[in-house]
């Protein structure tokens, strides 16, 4: 694990790419539960460009018993937004999933890298980057699809899924060989007489 003091220049600058798969999608739309928010949607190949208030940058392997450990720390980060219980547990959801798909998909045979980049936003919003440099996806639209997998018959194949329904934006960069890339951003809401 580590902090980066630094790391606004290195979060701009991600290693380049051969091909690239992007897919990025708004759920704000498709949310009865959750009323829209003022999320502005980025364009298809840029950062979300708002002003950092506060970030982390945590390495770890992929081990297995990581996952509980990235979950715990984006809460712990999130609660200075003072988010709901709700909103906690999504954002641990949308982390869950996202790192136990770089642990079990992009190092399927071995431990590697994961790096889990979190962002508090101006407007309230919460920006987690889930980053790995295993296997990648080769075809991402596919990889988003309800019920695929690449894992044996344990796997739900709903990761992505998952992360999209508790998320206001999710967008996935991968290349086979060269890792994968989630981006999510949530917007929290802010409670009355704070």
């Amino acid at each position: 694990m580590y902090f980066k003091e630094n790391w606004q220049s290195m979060a701009e600058k991600e290693p380049p790419f051969g091909h690239v798969d992007i897919f990025q999608t708004s759920t704000r739309d498709r949310h009865p539960r959750r009323p829209a928010s003022n999320l502005p949607i980025t364009a298809k190949k840029g950062p979300i460009h708002m002003k950092i208030e506060n970030q982390v940058t945590l390495e770890f392997p992929s081990r297995s018993a990581n996952e509980g450990f990235a979950r715990t720390a984006a809460a712990c980060f999130a609660a200075q937004l003072d988010p709901t219980l709700e909103e906690v547990n999504d954002i641990k959801t949308a982390v869950s999933e996202a790192v136990t798909n770089a642990i079990i998909h992009a190092y399927p045979d071995t431990l590697g890298k994961v790096v889990l980049k979190l962002r508090i936003r101006e407007g309230h919003v919460l920006e987690i980057v889930v980053k790995d440099w295993g296997v990648g996806i080769a075809d991402v639209e596919q990889a988003r699809t309800p019920l695929f997998t690449t894992g044996n018959e344990e796997r739900s194949g709903m990761g992505f899924t998952i992360m999209e329904s508790f998320m206001d934006t999710l967008k996935v960069r991968s290349a086979p060989g060269r890792g994968t890339t989630v981006t999510m951003a949530r917007k929290i809401s802010r409670r009355a007489g704070r």
